[in-house]
């Protein structure tokens, strides 16, 4: 008997051991699972400030190697276009006219348009009309700013920015146009020379030396005002700006036409005076269109009256009775 007893309690002993180690592995996953979103949540706070840490200004997002670098022995045509919202359209625009002047630039273009989207209009209890209307602003400004200056400029304007929806930027080399032009002049003008020797004048004769003259000189005058052109987009940058904000309501109240010309109307009495009038007038009117016609009623007279003569002449015999037979 005490030898079967002595096994019962180990595994007695046993089971109960087991139950408690279930139970103990039981609660250790409840708290790692428990603990697990609260370290979470401070790995996505983290995750979304570093995120909004990376996030480009508006500075920089207006900030690109096309508008601030120039490599050694390039002739760079710079040139932008964006286009952002801003607060306040008319005041955006006045704030970088003044920005272009302090750089040394200037503005070749500055457009505002109001689009009207929708109206209504209501009847108000002092018996004026209120009408709302739905509209926005939208600018168009075109500026020149010195090409050392173009970077200086969109950084000035940054912070005008609310929401950048476009922008895009060039830098076109001409450098070899520059180098084709000047070597087009130099061309002219040894042509130029070469027909003003001696030598050359006793050969051709007076008349086509002139035009020979004058053609060089055109393609001279030509090249020359092209180099001109390429060195001046050289040194002055080209920016296009495109504005706009969000809509907004406009108020306005103005009298009840319809309501005051109804009010202001005649009485039955007035109306009657004056329908009289109308139609006397209208009579006399007529009256007088049909003494226009006065020929038409002298013809007819004269035409009755040379009727009534020759019935009298020729007076209608009375038709007789068939004799009863």
């Amino acid at each position: 008997m005490r030898a079967f007893a002595i096994p019962a309690l180990l595994s007695i002993c046993l089971i109960t051991a087991c139950g408690k180690k279930e139970e103990m592995s039981s609660e250790m996953s409840a708290t790692v699972a428990a603990s697990a979103p609260v370290r979470a949540a401070p790995a996505a706070d983290q995750a979304a400030d570093q995120a909004a840490d990376q996030a480009p200004s508006k500075t920089e997002q207006l900030t690109s190697s096309a508008t601030s670098e120039t490599p050694s022995n390039r002739q760079l045509i710079r040139e932008a276009n964006v286009r952002f919202q801003v607060k306040d359209v008319y005041q955006s625009s006045l704030q970088i006219e003044n920005i272009v002047t302090k750089l040394g630039g200037f503005v070749t273009l500055n457009h505002i348009a109001a689009q009207q989207h929708s109206s209504h209009e209501s009847k108000q209890p002092n018996g004026q009309i209120l009408r709302l209307t739905e509209y926005s602003l939208n600018g168009e400004i075109t500026l020149r700013v010195p090409s050392a200056n173009t970077q200086a400029l969109l950084h000035e304007i940054a912070p005008l920015v609310v929401f950048l929806d476009e922008r895009e930027f060039t830098a076109q080399d001409v450098a070899l146009e520059l180098l084709q032009q000047q070597l087009a002049q130099a061309r002219n003008q040894a042509s130029a020379q070469a027909l003003s020797n001696p030598v050359n004048a006793n050969a051709a004769s007076q008349t086509e030396r002139i035009l020979a003259k004058n053609q060089l000189q055109a393609q001279q005058d030509m090249a020359l005002l092209q180099s001109k052109l390429i060195a001046d987009q050289v040194a002055f940058s080209t920016i296009q700006l495109r504005l706009y904000q969000e809509r907004k309501i406009s108020r306005s109240e103005h009298a009840d036409i319809a309501a005051e010309l109804a009010a202001a109307g005649l009485g039955f009495g007035e109306r009657v005076l004056t329908g009289l009038h109308a139609g006397w007038t209208g009579a006399l009117d007529v009256l007088v269109g049909l003494s226009y016609l006065w020929p038409l009623w002298l013809l007819l007279g004269l035409l009755t009256l040379a009727w009534h003569n020759w019935r009298s002449k020729h007076p209608a015999t009375a038709s007789q009775p068939d004799p009863v037979e």
